[in-house]
């Protein structure tokens, strides 16, 4: 039996389609309403999660890269190095002026740059955990509607 042929009272709601081998229809629950599409066409589909989803994975790719771009507050290592290489302040651990004025100032690049990927470990960690709990959320959502 085509969709037209069939009679007015045995036409199930919109998305319910007739039972061909046991020959009943399925019906919708008694409270159920599903407005019709505006001129015969199917609503479209939000996707509402996707563009979450998407502005959350900006904002962390925003994040990160000014993180790792961000220069630290505070005396720069030009300044810090003098301050601690004058006046002596190398005896005992470098052999000289100079050589204080060099490897301590390496060292506190070296701990800039290791302070930075600690941040940046941070976020990414934050971020796959902000990920996993969306995506066990979305699954649940679409578990809940079947």
């Amino acid at each position: 039996m085509s969709h037209a042929q069939q009679p007015q009272g045995m036409q199930g709601l919109y998305g319910y389609q007739q039972a061909q081998s046991s020959g009943y229809y399925q019906q919708a629950p008694p409270d159920y309403y599903e407005p019709p599409p505006a001129s015969g066409q199917p609503r479209k589909r939000r996707r509402i999660f996707l563009w979450v989803f998407l502005a959350i994975q900006a904002i962390f790719v925003l994040w990160l890269i000014v993180g790792l771009a961000s220069k630290g507050s505070g005396p720069s290592v030009a300044s810090q190095t003098a301050s601690v290489c004058a006046n002596g302040g190398w005896q005992g651990l470098f052999k000289s002026h100079a050589d204080c004025m060099k490897h301590y100032a390496v060292a506190l690049h070296d701990a800039g740059d290791a302070g930075k990927g600690l941040g940046a470990a941070i976020i990414i960690a934050f971020w796959m955990v902000v990920d996993v709990i969306l995506g066990i959320g979305y699954g649940v959502y679409r578990l809940a509607r079947r």
